[in-house]
């Protein structure tokens, strides 16, 4: 062994620096390896040659097969595969036969042990697409995140074109397999090649470290890393005074007459508002305090202690959007029309009396059906933003409450789930009489809801179908023409019955006095979103559970497990509304 060359990391020291990655706490330990770190980099010489970096990539209609993978370079493609955040399951729905339609129900061990009890099917389907390129990934096509974990994407993938499959936020160690003895026999080096999100936690959390000249030169050899570093910035974190509010609950105050504005805003990912280089929480459900919220993962780094700041990603390779005025109708998570319908847009009607003239701005990422009803209601011009636009607006109007549920349990007393029923019926009223978009004459008084998903799916529906057609149900599939007239259907419905999804988001247009029969299963029962729902909007409730699929030991798989439904529940219920019916 060289004598020159340094000490490795200490397993203690491992640990301590994955405490201040999870926590941000600089503890007094850690000063040690400040200094060491500091007296190494005197007199570095940035002309140290350049390691390179391999990004995984697929490569589709390449030459390579299966006999191209000798072992080495299989286990280094599997092991990249496992530290980038669901992508063992994206590459199953898309490639791997023998799971296609199991690899968004099935646990991860039994995903794993199916893929090597198939081990060579799985080399030749999707081992032989990707490959570990030393290549400047600018040049490559970038795959959303979200299209790795939803089983209905629309994506296509061009057999013309390379795909990134990583990106900043789903790499946990940038430079494993790729090391250079060059920069191990640096302490720095050490940590980046070992742990590269471990090593962006030390230097942001100690100001020697990131004022160091010396390092910043250590740095601007090691390129990726660096840009990594720099594409996030700290920043406090500001809580709008009416942010744990309902809207009903401002309007009982009657803050409402105006909507809520500021000055010199800037819109980032498209739900953050920045103001005074901080972030402006309008709504406490996306407070970075909790757990977990719907949208924001992928932009801001977790931590299990809050002390006022976060970490944010910087927006890049998006346009730039200058406005004098603008309006803010963007929610956490808009994708889904529960939110969209229950959350984002109440806040429009506070709107109204702004000039016309006045930009709406909204998510560009919706589906096609919401931006249709989005442009069918809404009589101002819409600036559609896309994800990696960064907008300057130098007077922003929003409204600030709390959405109608919390992905995870709440830090404060808050109640999990709460309904603003006026806002509600104001919403139901302005939409009915906007949105005229069916040329349909009549429409049936008891309907079903077929839904069709990769999980919470009912197994036995075609059952449950035949059950509910003997007394006069009509079936409904979710197709573009029902998406479209989804609030007619309901309006004009006396009797709904749906498995639990956000369809049941329209609730709200049902008369009062009409009822609602959810089929769930009965795991699934925690929050009672839509019993609350139906009771804010005067809906009587109905439901029937039924018997789970998975029994294992991950609570979000036991919550979205599919489940069969006993048809003597269902008979009680129906022959229960027949009887009161008469």
């Amino acid at each position: 062994m060289r004598a020159n060359k340094a000490r490795r990391l200490s397993f203690s020291t491992k640990l301590r620096l994955k405490k201040l990655h999870r926590t941000s706490i600089f503890s007094q330990s850690l000063r040690g390896l400040e200094t060491e770190i500091l007296l190494e980099m005197t007199g570095f010489s940035n002309e140290t040659e350049i390691p390179k970096i391999h990004s995984l990539s697929l490569i589709l209609g390449g030459d390579k097969t299966i006999r191209d993978l000798d072992g080495r370079t299989k286990m280094h493609l599997v092991l990249r595969i496992l530290t980038t955040r669901g992508l063992t399951r994206w590459l199953c729905f898309w490639f791997f036969t023998p799971v296609l339609e199991e690899a968004y129900q099935i646990t991860k061990t039994k995903l794993f042990l199916k893929i090597l009890i198939n081990w060579e099917k799985f080399s030749r389907e999707v081992l032989s697409q990707l490959s570990l390129l030393a290549i400047d990934t600018e040049r490559l096509t970038k795959i959303p995140l979200w299209v790795f974990s939803n089983p209905n994407s629309n994506f296509f993938l061009n057999a013309n074109e390379s795909f990134l499959l990583e990106s900043e936020y789903s790499l946990r160690v940038l430079y494993t397999n790729h090391r250079s003895s060059k920069f191990e026999k640096y302490k720095m080096g050490q940590i980046i090649f070992w742990n590269s999100n471990c090593a962006i936690s030390l230097i942001r959390c100690s100001s020697k470290l990131s004022h160091s000249v010396e390092l910043q030169k250590f740095f601007a050899a090691l390129p990726e890393f660096k840009k990594i570093l720099d594409s996030r910035s700290k920043m406090k974190v500001s809580f709008h005074l009416s942010a744990g509010d309902t809207l009903d609950q401002r309007l009982e105050k009657q803050e409402l007459v105006s909507p809520d504005s500021i000055m010199n805003a800037r819109i980032w990912h498209q739900r953050f508002i920045l103001c005074d280089d901080s972030w402006l929480l309008i709504d406490e459900t996306c407070s970075p305090q909790l757990d977990f919220v719907a949208g924001h993962w992928q932009f801001l780094e977790q931590s299990r202690s809050f002390s006022g700041e976060v970490v944010l990603e910087v927006p890049s390779g998006g346009n730039h959007i200058n406005l004098e005025e603008a309006i803010f109708l963007i929610g956490r998570a808009d994708e889904n029309w529960y939110h969209l319908l229950l959350d984002t847009l109440p806040r429009y009607l506070w709107f109204e009396n702004l000039d016309r003239d006045i930009p709406v701005l909204v998510r560009s990422d919706l589906p096609k059906t919401s931006i249709d009803i989005l442009s069918r209601l809404i009589p101002r011009r819409l600036i559609f933003v896309e994800p990696r636009d960064t907008v300057s607006v130098t007077l922003l109007h929003f409204v600030a409450g709390r959405s109608t549920v919390f992905d995870s349990k709440p830090v404060s007393a808050q109640e999990r789930v709460k309904f603003s029923p006026k806002s509600l019926s104001k919403t139901r009223n302005w939409i009915l009489e906007n949105l005229h978009v069916s040329t349909k004459n009549e429409f049936p008084g008891k309907i079903f809801i077929n839904r069709k998903a990769k999980y919470r799916n009912l197994i036995n529906s075609k059952s449950v179908r035949g059950k509910l057609e003997e007394q006069g149900y009509e079936i409904l599939e979710c197709t573009e023409e029902f998406f479209m007239n989804q609030s007619e259907y309901f309006a004009r419905a006396n009797h709904v019955v749906a498995p639990g999804g956000a369809v049941l988001a329209n609730i709200l247009f049902m008369e009062k006095g009409s009822t609602i029969t959810v089929l769930r299963s009965s795991r699934d029962s925690n929050l009672r979103l839509w019993k609350k729902l139906a009771q804010a909007c005067g809906i009587d409730f109905n439901e029937v559970v039924g018997v789970p699929t998975y029994f294992g030991p991950k609570t979000l798989a036991r919550q979205h497990s599919n489940y069969f439904l006993p048809l003597t529940r269902l008979k009680v219920i129906l022959s229960r509304r027949k009887s009161n019916s008469k």
